[in-house]
């Protein structure tokens, strides 16, 4: 199958890469060739002695080269596919660029308030332990529901008290000079880096379901 075809086969609708690329994946799987240009027989040969320097392109070769999706096509053979070393490098750069996401959110109030009024709702009722926290079994009982709700909580108010020693370590941070007592100062700057990753540690563990974390 030639470019050409490809082209006049795409409906109106269907512009964009991803749709393109889903496309060419069928007719790869299918097992059909995508060509440039018509398969040459080799038994017929252009003659030596003819002079290539006189022929002239067509306008019909210009469009070709024109051609988005013959354009889009030639860029993408040109692209190395991924060995599997490259898909498991891959892999594994998306897993730390998850980690960071996470650790950069956990350590952000905005965030921590929010886990800290998720608590206050699930004691209050309003919100139903089940419906933010990733089941361990989908056949859990009401005893194995409260407990995992106890231990939800447990951990919610560990982060609350946590939470609270960082905002009194920025506080008595304010009111020390760091010129006039860098050693005090030292000592609730470390206070705090250590309470603000123990929240961050504390959130990443809570067993929040996707759609909660979302």
């Amino acid at each position: 199958m030639l470019y050409d075809e490809v082209n006049e086969m795409l409906p109106d609708e269907l512009t964009t890469v991803p749709e393109i690329d889903d496309l060419l994946a069928e007719f790869d799987t299918s097992g059909v060739d995508i060509l440039e240009e018509p398969r040459i027989d080799f038994d017929k040969k252009l003659d030596e002695t003819e002079d290539l320097t006189d022929l002239e392109l067509s306008q019909d070769f210009i469009d070709k080269t024109n051609d988005p999706v013959r354009m889009y096509l030639r860029e993408m053979g040109t692209v190395p596919l991924l060995t599997r070393e490259g898909e498991i490098e891959l892999a594994k750069r998306i897993e730390r660029g998850q980690r960071s996401v996470n650790k950069a959110l956990s350590r952000s109030p905005l965030v921590v308030r929010e886990v800290l009024q998720l608590g206050a709702n699930v004691r209050s009722g309003s919100v139903l332990v089940r419906d933010i926290v990733q089941p361990a079994d989908p056949l859990m009982t009401d005893e194995a529901i409260d407990a995992q709700s106890d231990d939800l909580l447990k951990a919610i108010d560990e982060i609350d008290k946590l939470y609270k020693k960082s905002l009194t370590f920025r506080q008595k941070m304010q009111a020390i000079s760091r010129q006039l007592k860098p050693k005090q100062h030292r000592t609730l700057r470390w206070g705090l880096a250590r309470n603000t990753i123990a929240v961050s540690r504390g959130i990443q563990e809570l067993p929040f379901s996707s759609s909660t974390r979302h």
